[in-house]
């Protein structure tokens, strides 16, 4: 009930929109309650590094109610629904409520393997095995959270964001998307 009374209702952010700029020193923790979002950097040449994709009950940056700055932003990928959490009432939280204190340490920690994983696809996977990963990964995190089910969830990204998510070429991509459904996979 704690955490129910702290969220704060912001509104829509429409597709293509920062939810979080990168650099800002935000006071809340943005809570996605819909639409799919991605934490990302833009290169100095323009280029874009998808970080990780971001679903409904996702907190996208939990990192700045500790670290106090982002060093990354989040986008709208889909028109967003957020609500926010003010960080002051998150730390009052966390001291009446050792377990959810916890329970975010959790979720930081679980989104810090996840990155581990992207890191080492990026470097030591073939594009078919990054693909393959990333869409069984986005599966069995939308499952979990009741998005997806019978082995058909909506991934709602274009093979452009699939491709700065995976450091391929959208080409690339097209290519190991026709793969994979030519087997069957997808």
């Amino acid at each position: 009930h704690a955490v129910l009374s702290a969220i704060k209702p912001r509104g829509q952010v429409p597709r293509h929109s920062d939810i979080v700029a990168e650099g800002s020193t935000p006071d809340r923790c943005t809570l996605i309650m819909s639409g799919f979002a991605c934490r990302y950097k833009l290169l100095p040449e323009g280029g874009r590094q998808i970080q990780a994709f971001k679903i409904a009950g996702d907190l996208p940056n939990l990192y700045g109610f500790i670290l106090g700055n982002t060093d990354h932003a989040i986008g709208a990928l889909t028109s967003c629904e957020v609500a926010v959490i003010l960080h002051r009432e998150l730390q009052q939280i966390c001291q009446t409520f050792p377990n959810i204190a916890r329970a975010l340490w959790r979720e930081s920690l679980i989104d810090g393997a996840i990155t581990r994983e992207w890191l080492t696809g990026v470097a030591r996977r073939d594009a078919y095995s990054r693909t393959a990963h990333l869409i069984c990964e986005q599966y069995y995190r939308m499952k979990a959270v009741g998005l997806a089910r019978d082995g058909i969830l909506e991934f709602p990204v274009t093979q452009a964001e699939i491709a700065d998510a995976l450091g391929l070429s959208t080409v690339h991509v097209n290519r190991t998307m026709k793969t994979l459904s030519r087997e069957k996979l997808i």
